[in-house]
């Protein structure tokens, strides 16, 4: 997230470079760009975690713990 948080606002410190492009669609395009790069670093967490979990306590407590529908 550190690298996110850098590149972000440097990113935006240099969107007159590209103001010929239209600002508000440069603007749009690059949150959405941040908000991929978070839930992308988010569901990373979440497989590490659960692979921790996994080797942590054995792949049938992993699947015992699962919620059921």
């Amino acid at each position: 997230i550190g690298i996110v948080d850098y590149g972000f606002p440097f990113y935006l410190s240099n969107i007159n470079t590209i103001a010929r492009f239209g600002t508000t669609f440069v603007f749009v395009v690059i949150v959405l760009l941040w908000f991929y790069a978070l839930a992308y670093i988010l569901l990373a967490g979440a497989v590490i975690n659960e692979l921790r979990f996994e080797r942590e306590h054995g792949p049938r407590e992993a699947l015992r713990r699962l919620p059921r529908p």
